[in-house]
């Protein structure tokens, strides 16, 4: 066995960190089409508002005031349309541009409907300004939202696609790697219980399973979730699953975080090196394979990532997921592409989702190893679904970290009938922190065919990370509390670490399934 790296050819690169994109050009054609748009139907809006204001003065009062009103109302839509997207992009940080277009270009709006109207002598001055005030606030928080999120996406875009990827786009302290929505979901599930709901949308595999087709030689990988910073506990692991991973070809798990440093921002994940010597300790490090595709990989700056990179490439492992390297290749036909759709800080240096069909190679099996989906959610949304059973078109096997919670391990038929297994979430492997929702993971075993490429069997079993003190120890576990319904050991008739055929050794002693269906 041997473990070739395939390194992907960067599209270019710059020594020096930049102060980051260019900005794009004032306003193009369909901004201008827009704003007129936008003032056509304000116009028709405030001259309603202004009929009605002014009803029961002098029919010609009534006119001028809603004349007034309306063209006034076109020529300052108009015009804070185009204000409003020249003072957005003065500031250099997002709230800073929504301010400046929302309150900034708002204020001076209203000042001057109040100075014109006064200056025509219209009768009811404040009771006009203030009624069209009123309707116009929603267009002074609205577009300016609009050009947030339009100006969230393009730079989400150029750093994710940036050719100069080791530039640095400037840090965050207070990142948030999801829209709005999303982030109050994260909140919400940290505070109430995991969400639950899609349960009956994917369906778990048995936890031993068989795919079809026979293997006399396989390889047999090991996936286990994210590899979370231990806070400055010990870290052990226990016998059980000590020989099932000692049984495997390789290892597989998901880097999350950095051994480097830097200024400080929220959130940010910092390993120390001790996990390393544990998971040398599980097989030789050269038959481990470490994604630092997550969102925490970028947490410092790109020379911090570079070294926690060298750190454990020196150490042996065998790491990707990189912009520079997002794939590596096992015995010469085991593609392991990883890649992420979250990251904290802005860059362009990790393996992206949205470019993982790039690193496909026709002639093996490819196994996408993504960090995706949404934090704290025990099941896929329907969006999630479908977005994997795209992937499997491409993709042979898909096997997913992030959430911190385990997830569905299931199978989907591509459009040629193959049948291919998607796992959405392994949760997390170890963990320092002591909240019971986080010390929750699974490990995945597959047994991939060297001469069908194809996953012929594979089993799913739940970890947990028990904290006692200043130490904590990962074990295999037939439950987990947050799938209550699911019994593992119990629905399998075996024990806590069951053979799979002619692979691991049969002398360590198992526990019953009696044993393991109490609690």
């Amino acid at each position: 066995m041997n473990a070739s790296v395939d390194k992907q050819k960067p599209l270019a690169f710059q020594d020096e960190a930049s102060d980051g994109p260019a900005e794009q050009p004032l306003a193009g054609r369909r901004e201008w089409i827009r704003a007129l748009l936008m003032a056509l139907a304000g116009s028709l809006i405030i001259g309603v508002i202004a009929l009605v204001a002014n009803w029961g003065h002098p029919p010609f009062s009534i006119a001028v005031a809603v004349a007034g009103q309306m063209g006034l109302c076109f020529a300052m839509t108009l015009t804070s349309a185009t204000m409003m997207q020249v003072a957005f992009r003065i500031p250099r940080r997002p709230l800073f541009k929504f301010l400046a277009a929302s309150a900034g270009i708002g204020g001076f709006s209203l000042a001057l409907m109040t100075l014109v109207h006064w200056l025509i002598g219209t009768p009811e001055v404040f009771k006009t300004v203030a009624s069209a005030s009123a309707v116009s606030f929603f267009y002074y928080l609205l577009f300016p939202l609009a050009l947030l999120k339009e100006h969230q996406s393009a730079t989400r875009e150029a750093y994710r696609s940036d050719p100069h990827w080791r530039r640095e786009w400037g840090l965050k302290r207070f990142p948030v790697p999801y829209g709005l929505a999303d982030f109050l979901r994260v909140v919400w599930h940290n505070l109430a219980p995991p969400a639950r709901k899609h349960q009956s949308l994917t369906p778990f595999l048995p936890g031993e399973f068989h795919l079809g087709g026979e293997s006399h030689h396989p390889v047999r990988v090991i996936f286990l979730g994210d590899l979370m910073p231990m806070l400055s506990r010990s870290l052990s692991v226990d016998d059980a699953l000590r020989q099932r991973i000692g049984a495997a070809d390789y290892l597989v798990a998901n880097f999350e975080g950095s051994l480097g440093s830097g200024p400080w921002a929220c959130l940010q994940q910092q390993h120390s090196e001790s996990v390393l010597d544990i998971l040398s300790s599980l097989l030789p490090p050269e038959r481990i394979f470490l994604s630092v595709a997550n969102n925490h990989a970028a947490d410092f700056d790109y020379w911090q990532f570079e070294f926690t990179n060298k750190v454990l490439r020196e150490k042996g492992f065998q790491v990707f997921g990189s912009r520079e390297q997002p794939s590596v290749l096992i015995d010469g036909w085991l593609n392991l592409v990883g890649a992420t759709e979250w990251t904290n800080q802005p860059h362009g240096y990790l393996s992206f989702l949205e470019h993982a069909e790039r690193h496909l190679r026709p002639d093996g099996f490819n196994l996408l190893y993504p960090h995706w989906g949404y934090e704290m959610e025990c099941y896929p949304r329907p969006d999630w679904i479908q977005r994997a059973k795209s992937l499997i078109e491409s993709f042979d096997a898909i096997v997913g970290h992030h959430s911190h919670l385990p997830g569905p391990v299931t199978t989907y038929e591509d459009s040629q009938g193959r049948n291919k297994l998607v796992a959405y979430s392994l949760g997390d492997a170890t963990t320092g922190l002591k909240l019971g929702r986080y010390q929750h993971g699974m490990v995945l075993d597959l047994d991939i065919c060297r001469t069908t490429h194809q996953v012929t069997a594979g089993r799913w079993q739940f970890v947990r990370t028990h904290i006692r003190g200043h130490e904590a120890r990962v074990e295999l576990h037939a439950r987990c509390p947050l799938f209550p319904g699911l019994n593992w050991a119990v629905e399998q008739g075996l024990g806590v670490s069951p053979p799979m055929p002619d692979r691991l050794a049969s002398n360590a002693p198992a526990k019953s399934a009696a044993q393991w269906s109490s609690k």
